[in-house]
């Protein structure tokens, strides 16, 4: 039993879409920017989402820009992500 909902929830993981955020700021030469792995496959949802979270956490006026784009599984920077990722674990 506790094998089946394992493979359940590592197959759920596996199908969660990866995606870049970029957030532009006044105050840096360098954008914030990011990979994360969200449960939503919808886009403009998950742009939604960052955009809430990133006026919540800075001024209006200092945001220039915000960016989210989904990434294929297959990608370099979803395979370098995951590779910093296992490191920083072991």
């Amino acid at each position: 039993m506790f094998f089946v909902w394992a493979e359940c929830i590592f197959a759920k993981i596996l199908s969660l879409p990866y995606y870049r955020i970029i957030i532009k700021v006044k105050d840096r030469k360098k954008p914030y920017q990011g990979i994360r792995q969200i449960e939503q496959h919808n886009i403009d949802l998950v742009y939604n989402m960052i955009c809430k979270s990133t006026y919540e956490k800075f001024h209006s006026s200092t945001i220039l820009d915000i960016e989210v784009a989904m990434l294929p599984k297959k990608s370099k920077e979803v395979i370098n992500h995951l590779t910093r990722l296992h490191r920083k674990r072991s």
